[in-house]
C-alpha cells in the first residue's frame, strides 16, 4: 500500500493524458483535516536489471521533517498545525496541477489531490549529502468529524 501511494504521486505527472484535462478551479473541502497516516520512500535509481528507478520504504522516524498533524481549510486559505509551529497560507487547486501553495515556507510539493474524501499531499526532501536520491513523504489526511 505504501509503495502504490508514492509510485501514484511519482507517475501522476509522467501521463500526458493529464494534461488533456480542462484546468478547472477546485476547492478542498472547508473545515479540519487530521493526518491519518505518513509514509516515506527514498527514490532509487541503482542498477538493477531493468534500469527502472523506484522507492525503497523507510521509517518515517528517520526523516528530518515537521510533522502538520492537523490542517484547518477556509476557502482558499489552509492553517497548518504541528506541536512546535502553525504556517499559514493560500493555495490553489485545479484539475491539471492539483494542488499548489502560495508560501514557500508551506513544505508540500504542488500537484496535492482530495480523492474519496482523503486529502493527498506529498513532500520531497533533500539529503545535502546524497542529493541523487531524495526521500519522499506522502501525507494522508482526513476530514475531521
Amino acid at each position: 500500500m505504501k509503495q502504490k501511494v508514492i509510485i501514484f504521486f511519482m507517475l501522476l505527472g509522467a501521463f500526458p493524458v493529464f494534461s488533456q484535462l480542462k484546468n478547472e478551479q477546485k476547492h478542498i473541502p472547508e473545515g479540519k483535516w487530521v493526518l491519518e497516516n505518513v509514509y516515506a520512500a527514498k527514490g532509487c535509481n541503482h542498477d538493477n536489471h531493468k534500469g527502472d528507478a523506484h522507492a525503497h520504504d523507510i521509517n518515517i522516524n528517520d526523516v528530518d521533517i515537521e510533522l502538520y498533524t492537523e490542517l484547518e481549510v477556509k476557502q482558499n486559505s489552509i492553517t497548518l498545525k504541528s506541536l512546535k509551529n502553525t504556517l499559514q497560507g493560500t493555495y490553489v487547486y485545479t484539475t491539471k496541477e492539483g494542488i499548489r501553495f502560495d508560501s514557500p515556507a508551506i513544505p508540500f510539493s504542488q500537484g496535492g489531490n482530495v480523492i474519496a474524501g482523503k486529502l493527498y499531499l506529498q513532500q520531497r526532501v533533500n539529503d545535502p549529502l546524497d542529493e541523487s536520491h531524495p526521500t519522499y513523504v506522502s501525507f494522508i489526511y482526513e476530514q475531521g468529524k
